[in-house]
């Protein structure tokens, strides 16, 4: 059975570490059958729209290569504040998604038609999740398959244990189980699309 190769998009370096930490936790190897790639988007990552006139950026032509060889996206950043106000570390990712989702763009638009799940973090508890964040309304507008809702992990911080190796391990079972199960229906979407890849976890 060939492994279901799993890209994580997440914010700019140091923009939302919390995000990254939680996305480090979840590529830990020994989920049989997923590879998971943690990717941060970098900075500066122009839309399809603004950048017409121009070839990619050598950054932005790495992330296209590394999204053609993926079968599944996940893409993880901070839950909105109750106002609808996103973290500023979601722009750079908002961009990165409308440049992988463009059909216009000659390189191709390498998330198009793949499952895609949404993660959003906090800090904090999370009383009232927005109903929708602006990445979710981005991708509603592609023709990508959503693998929702999404998931809402709170106190992320505290979820985590850093372990002796530098490993990270999602120590609250309760969020790691609702990661689990979201990333295994991410994984049954791929196969369910391509019975050659296997019959995977879900047999």
């Amino acid at each position: 059975m060939r492994e279901v190769r799993i890209l994580a998009l997440c914010p700019p370096r140091h923009t939302d570490p919390v995000s990254a930490r939680l996305l480090r936790a979840l590529a830990q190897p020994g989920l049989a059958g997923l590879q998971v790639e943690v990717c941060h988007v970098p900075y500066g990552f122009r839309t399809f729209s603004d950048a017409a006139d121009s070839a990619p950026s050598p950054e932005a032509r790495a992330l296209l290569a590394r999204a053609e060889e993926a079968d599944a996206f996940i893409t993880a950043s901070r839950e909105p504040e109750a106002d609808g106000t996103e973290h500023p570390g979601t722009g750079p990712l908002l961009a990165a998604l409308d440049r992988l989702t463009c059909y216009a763009d000659p390189a191709g638009a390498p998330l198009a038609g793949k499952p895609t799940a949404v993660l959003t973090t906090s800090e904090t508890d999370v009383v009232s999740p927005v109903p929708c964040t602006d990445i979710e309304l981005l991708l509603l507008g592609t023709d990508c398959e959503i693998v929702g809702p999404r998931t809402v992990s709170s106190r992320v911080p505290e979820a985590l244990w850093e372990q002796a190796d530098g490993s990270l391990a999602i120590s609250d079972p309760c969020v790691a189980m609702r990661l689990l199960l979201h990333l295994r229906r991410t994984e049954r979407a791929v196969r369910s699309a391509s019975p050659g890849r296997g019959d995977g976890f879900y047999g």
